[in-house]
């Protein structure tokens, strides 16, 4: 059996993720009680959360092993044009800004 505090922890399947942060939206659970509950660190639980409520289903993919070479490049795409999308909306936004109040200098 894995141990919570050490080292070792579980490997969880993309369904299991799912799970996880299903228990965590739907029924409330803690970071502690969901690393109670499948057996991982506090700190794998708070890193697949926060990753997939940045980048939705994609982050819960493993990008580890063999099969799965091109998994981490796609995240990676995902998150460079997830930043250019919020670079050209901020342009537009100062443009407007412009138009509206032609002092405004950023």
């Amino acid at each position: 059996m894995p141990n919570i505090r050490g080292t070792k922890s579980n490997i969880l399947t993309f369904e299991q993720k799912k799970e996880m942060v299903s228990d965590f939206l739907d029924n409330h659970y803690s970071f502690v009680k969901l690393s109670k509950k499948y057996k991982i660190s506090y700190s794998a639980v708070r890193k697949n959360i926060k990753n997939w409520q940045i980048l939705g289903d994609e982050a819960l993919k493993s990008k580890t092993g063999k099969g799965n070479k091109g998994n981490f490049n796609k995240l990676i795409e995902n998150k460079n044009n997830e930043n250019h999308l919020l670079k050209e909306e901020i342009l537009k936004l100062r443009n407007r800004l412009k138009e509206v109040d032609p002092e405004y200098s950023y």
